[in-house]
C-alpha cells in the first residue's frame, strides 16, 4: 500500500511531525498545544483512512460500479433508439464476479467492461495503465471468451463470437481522438464518447433471429445464477437449526 503511493505517505509524515514539533517546542499554552495535538491527530487519521481507502479493493469496487451504472444508462438511451438491440447483464465470469454488460444485436454480441477513473491512464501496448485492480483490457477479453463458451456449451450449441469491449469513463479516461480506439481485437472506448462508440458497434453481422436465440440463452443463464446464489444465500449454515416440516411432508 505504501510503495504505491510513497509520495503522499512521505508528505504525511513529514507535515506531521512538523506540526508536533512547532506543537511540542512552540510558545503555547497548555490548552492551546493541546487542541493543536488534537488538531494533528485527527488529521493523522483521516489522511490515513482516505489512502487506505484509495489503495483498497472497495475503491476498485466502487469506480468498477460508477462505470457499469454510467455504461448502463448510455445503453439503455442508446436502446430507445435502436430497438434491435438487447441487453443482457449478470452473467457469471468464469473468473469473480459478472460480466457487466452483454449487448446482442445486428452488429454482434459484445461483452463490456466498464470503470470509472479520476486519475489519468491512457494506452500502452495494448494494454490500459494507470488504473488500480485487474487490466481491464485482458478482463474484457476473458468475459467475451467465458460468453462465448457459454453459447457453444447450450443446447442449440450457438457458435458466435464475442467482441471484447473497454468502457472507462471519469476524468482520467485515456484520450481517444474518435472516442475509441482497437486494441488487440478489444474495442476501448470513452465513456463520455458513447454515441460514437455505440454507432460503431452497429452492423449486420446477425440477423433478427439469431438475436433472439442468444439473447434467450444469455437471459436464461443469468436467471439460473440467479437463482442459484439466492439459494445459496437463503441455505442455512453449519449448526443452523432446520425450518420444520409438516408431518408427511
Amino acid at each position: 500500500m505504501i510503495r504505491r503511493h510513497p509520495r503522499a505517505w512521505a508528505c504525511l509524515f513529514v507535515y506531521s511531525g512538523i506540526l508536533l514539533e512547532v506543537a511540542l517546542i512552540g510558545p503555547f499554552s497548555s490548552s492551546t498545544r493541546a487542541l493543536i495535538l488534537v488538531f494533528v491527530a485527527v488529521v493523522l487519521l483521516a489522511c490515513v483512512g482516505w489512502l487506505i481507502h484509495e489503495t483498497s479493493g472497495s475503491r476498485r469496487w466502487g469506480n468498477g460500479r460508477l462505470g457499469e451504472e454510467a455504461t448502463d444508462e448510455a445503453v439503455i438511451t442508446w436502446r430507445r433508439r435502436s430497438t434491435d438491440w438487447q441487453v443482457v447483464r449478470g452473467l457469471p465470469h468464469v473468473g469473480e464476479g459478472d460480466i457487466g454488460h452483454v449487448l446482442v444485436g445486428p452488429g454482434g454480441v459484445y461483452a463490456i467492461q466498464s470503470t470509472w477513473t479520476p486519475e489519468a491512464c491512457e494506452l500502452d501496448h495494448g494494454a490500459i495503465v494507470g488504473l488500480h485492480g485487474r487490466e481491464p483490457v485482458a478482463q474484457a477479453q476473458e468475459s467475451a471468451r467465458s460468453v462465448q463458451q457459454l453459447l457453444r456449451d447450450s443446447p442449440d450449441h450457438l457458435d458466435v463470437t464475442v467482441h471484447p469491449v473497454v468502457v472507462v469513463w471519469g476524468p482520467g479516461g485515456p484520450h481517444l481522438d474518435d472516442g475509441w480506439a482497437e486494441v488487440d481485437g478489444t474495442l476501448v472506448c470513452r465513456g463520455g464518447k458513447d454515441t460514437a462508440w455505440l454507432e460503431h458497434m452497429e452492423g449486420t453481422e446477425l440477423d433478427r433471429r439469431s438475436v433472439e436465440r442468444i439473447t434467450d440463452v444469455l437471459a436464461d443463464q443469468g436467471r439460473r445464477t440467479t437463482d442459484q446464489r439466492r439459494r445459496r444465500a437463503d441455505r442455512p449454515g453449519p449448526g443452523a437449526e432446520r425450518p420444520a416440516r409438516a408431518l408427511g411432508a
